[in-house]
């Protein structure tokens, strides 16, 4: 499915896996991360995967559109190394 096509009706599936968790994510326009466990990534590598954000919080959480000037939009870096 193309970034275009997708809306709130047509969303995917969420996972019941979850590969990592952020926490203490507070700050306004500043970066968070989130280590990611490479067990529940599993074959992801080599392939096409699709990740989510979810939250269970009380504070909204703001993510700019890919449309967004280059200062806004968001970014996802993917950083591996020994484990």
């Amino acid at each position: 499915m193309t970034e275009s096509a997708v809306t709130h009706n047509t969303r995917p599936t969420l996972s019941t896996s979850v590969p990592g968790t952020m926490t203490g994510a507070s700050a306004v326009s500043t970066g968070h991360s989130a280590d990611l466990d490479a067990t529940t990534l599993g074959g992801a590598l080599d392939s096409a995967s699709s990740l989510a954000l979810t939250g269970s919080g009380t504070d909204s959480l703001r993510i700019w559109p890919s449309e967004a000037t280059a200062a806004c939009r968001p970014q996802l870096v993917l950083t591996f190394g020994d484990e």
